[in-house]
């Protein structure tokens, strides 16, 4: 008998003491039938059980094709630090995988699942069903003694609360549902429930019931839970009025969570499906070394061998020449670079200023020259003097350059980009969309110094978020944005949108410009842009499309496929 199919796409809650056959039953009813219809798989496995779904049930042949990460049995090894990574190798490049977290030691477990839940809670956002085995490891109940552990329980809590929304289908195991955290369990839509033994255990699967389910109904549950034999269960799905007692049918592939019997350990499959490695490992090395890169812990660690070195080696006194030579060449070289920021940022109003120098000039009759500040060789004027000039005309014409009263200047820039869109007919943009005009690089998740200009703007009344993820310019908002002169073109957007990319993903979105509305498949894609992309695609190609993706400028239709986003064109 199988589960409602409807129950495979909300969080379903595994129970029952160990030996009952809990991982047996998921592999049979829910993992592989979803494996088999092509969706996305990731299975966080402390017990280093499932690496059997790549074997056939003999063996003899191939499973299923899914990386396996960790363990005795890894295509790879699992690096403390490639949580994040391997977050990115399931959302960002399609790949299917096993994280075998069982040779990791507690703490590096614990960081190792607060950076890979963390990063899957800010990017997915599309169907991932993930499967947390001994799940009571991850979202513990009780209290919690270290602020590790309460990162990695928020987590956790987040993936079931909150993953909903953005598309994460919770498999939860566990072999204690008293340790599992109530919050957790109690997102469950569907309960599997086998053997369970102690009081307390029991408990916790009331719990479930009352909150989830008809308590009426689940005394005849709970009340047979301890002579349920091996590979048997209840499968409860309140919402489809499913509840069925049921032996769950044998699994298709490798049984890898077999309880070894004699003395000998369990013969490892000969068959097994193979996987092109080349680009998954490229692509994970890039991101460990960077994550490693990154690390406070070993960066102090670092620093702390630095500090040890550096008192071992004698001092030489200082070459007080060498000192002012190289002083007085970062001053020069910094006072370049200054200066060529300031010139950058003044390029756009440079013409107005000069106008505004023009039309001072003709009304006092004075014959006297623009002012220097109106060419590009000089610094930025001061604002408040050429405020204070007795020429209403030079001030209205510098009233184009500065912010309203009571706005600063980023406030200004975001109203004007939400004004420029509305000029082309797009009253709601994304706020992505509205951060590229206004001059910032914004992601799925809105953040950082434009989120709090967002936020400031919002607060102000002048701006409002209409739905999710847009923004529209209030009444108020419009009496102080800035409507730009000419409508804006399609060419216009992109090339705004082409200053804000760095060159690598420029060509990549330009071939996919070319193309639109055409799909690629990422080989093709990779190939008009000058990469050579294998079957599992990977490495820096893989990276560049999963950077803009999250930015919101390119989409994956279906697997293996990438398109341009409407976005791109007015």
């Amino acid at each position: 008998m199988k589960i409602p199919e409807a129950a495979l796409d909300q969080h379903i809650a595994a129970l029952g003491k160990t030996g009952s056959g809990k991982s047996y039953a998921v592999k049979a009813v829910v993992i592989e039938p979803l494996l088999k219809a092509g969706r996305r798989v990731g299975i966080v496995d402390p017990t280093d059980a499932w690496w059997g779904l790549k074997s056939s049930a003999d063996g003899k042949g191939p499973g299923f094709s899914i990386l396996v990460m960790g363990g005795d049995h890894g295509d790879m090894p699992l690096p403390p630090n490639s949580g994040a990574a391997v977050a990115r190798l399931l959302i960002e490049q399609g790949v299917n995988l096993v994280a075998s977290t069982k040779h990791l030691t507690v703490g590096e477990r614990t960081r190792w699942f607060i950076d890979f839940a963390g990063t899957i809670n800010r990017i997915n956002r599309s169907p991932l069903h993930l499967v947390l085995d001994e799940a009571h490891n991850f979202a513990p109940q009780g209290k919690v003694h270290d602020p590790e552990s309460g990162k990695m329980l928020h987590a956790a809590n987040t993936l079931a609360s909150a993953g909903r929304s953005m598309g994460i289908r919770l498999v939860m195991i566990s072999q204690r549902p008293q340790k599992l955290h109530k919050d957790t369990l109690t997102c469950a839509d569907t309960l599997i429930a086998m053997r369970v033994l102690l009081p307390h255990d029991r408990e916790a699967v009331e719990d479930w019931i009352d909150g989830c389910a008809d308590p009426a109904k689940g005394k005849q549950v709970v009340s047979s839970l301890a002579g349920l034999a091996r590979g048997e269960g209840w499968v409860w799905y309140p919402e489809g009025a499913f509840l069925e007692r049921m032996k769950f049918p044998a699994i298709r592939t490798f049984d890898s969570s077999a309880t070894p019997t004699g003395d000998q350990a369990p013969a490892a499959p000969k068959g097994v499906a193979q996987l092109d490695l080349t680009e998954i490992k490229a692509a994970l090395a890039d991101a460990v070394k960077e994550a490693e890169a990154n690390d406070p812990k070993l960066l102090r660690a670092r620093i702390a061998q630095l500090e040890r070195e550096a008192k071992k080696q004698p001092v030489a006194a200082p070459d007080e020449k060498a000192l002012d030579d190289v002083w007085k060449q970062g001053h020069a070289s910094g006072k370049a670079t200054g200066r060529a920021c300031a010139l950058e940022e003044l390029a756009p109003h440079i013409e107005a200023l000069h106008n505004a120098a023009a039309i001072a000039k003709a009304s006092d009759g004075s014959g006297r020259s623009a002012p220097p500040w109106a060419t590009s060789s000089v610094a930025r004027p001061d604002y408040r003097e050429a405020q204070s000039t007795k020429n209403i005309q030079a001030k209205r014409q510098l009233a184009i350059l500065l912010p309203a009263e009571g706005i600063t200047a980023p406030q200004q820039r975001v109203l004007d980009a939400l004004a420029w869109w509305a000029s082309v007919g797009v009253d709601r943009p994304d706020k992505g969309q509205v951060g590229f005009i206004a001059g910032y690089r914004v992601g799925k998740n809105v953040g950082g110094t434009f989120g709090n200009l967002l936020g400031q703007l919002r607060a102000q009344g002048l701006i409002d978020y209409p739905s999710p993820g847009t923004a529209a310019l209030t009444d108020a908002g419009r009496k102080v944005a800035r409507t730009p002169a000419e409508a804006p073109t399609t060419e216009a957007l992109q090339g705004a949108i082409r200053a804000r990319l760095d060159g690598t993903e420029w060509r990549v979105l330009s071939a996919l410009i070319e193309a639109y509305p055409s799909e690629l498949t990422k080989q093709d894609c990779g190939t008009r842009s000058g990469y050579t992309v294998g079957e599992n695609v990977g490495g820096t190609f893989g990276n560049i499309l999963g950077r803009l993706r999250s930015l919101g400028l390119v989409e994956y239709p279906s697997p293996g496929r990438v398109v341009a986003q409407p976005v791109l064109f007015l």
